[in-house]
């Protein structure tokens, strides 16, 4: 009788149920794979395929169709996509904007600017650099529609040095000529 190997190593002899060396009983034999179609055992398996499946099985899970949670996470996706891609593109518009902008100051085309400034707020209507530059160009072009409200909505705000610098120079001219508090003009 061929001897059988324990867990531990150790060859053993066929005829004991224990090992002679560590005493663990002899392990059971593993259950030769059941032969036959993997979905409902039908003995008739069709050949040439890694899988055992017969022809009606075969057939059966090849025409599936798509799972319906698939489709609904896709569309789900691809929905969550399209926003972006439209939210990303009003922004690539605005950042446009802005940058004509500043090439529009820099050429001193302050109406221009305020145009390309005013894009730009539509998009991002809290920027304090963009708020900052508009109210400049506003001030330059001589365009005093919506400049107190402008002016109120930076006062309170951390401006940069440079924005702040552009800023305090063309509003110290006019405290200057305002009337101090609580005098009449």
């Amino acid at each position: 009788m061929p001897a059988w190997i324990c867990t531990c190593g150790a060859e053993t002899d066929a005829s004991l149920d224990h090992c002679a060396a560590c005493g663990l009983p002899r392990p059971e034999e593993a259950a030769p794979p059941e032969e036959g179609c993997l979905n409902c055992h039908d003995l008739n398996v069709e050949p040439g395929y890694d899988t055992p499946l017969c022809a009606p099985c075969r057939t059966e899970l090849a025409n599936l169709g798509f799972p319906g949670w698939v489709a609904l996470a896709g569309a789900v996706v691809m929905i969550a996509l399209g926003l972006s891609l439209f939210r990303f593109t009003g922004s690539v518009n605005a950042a446009a904007a802005m940058r004509r902008g500043q090439q529009a100051e820099q050429a001193g085309q302050f109406a221009q600017a305020v145009l390309q400034y005013e894009a730009a707020r539509r998009r991002f209507p809290d920027s304090t650099h963009l708020l900052a530059r508009l109210t400049i160009s506003k001030i330059k072009a001589k365009d005093g529609d919506g400049l107190d409200e402008l002016v109120d909505q930076i006062a309170e705000r951390e401006l940069s040095e440079s924005d702040y610098r552009d800023l305090d120079a063309l509003l110290e001219p006019l405290r200057e000529d305002s009337p101090p508090d609580g005098e009449a003009p």
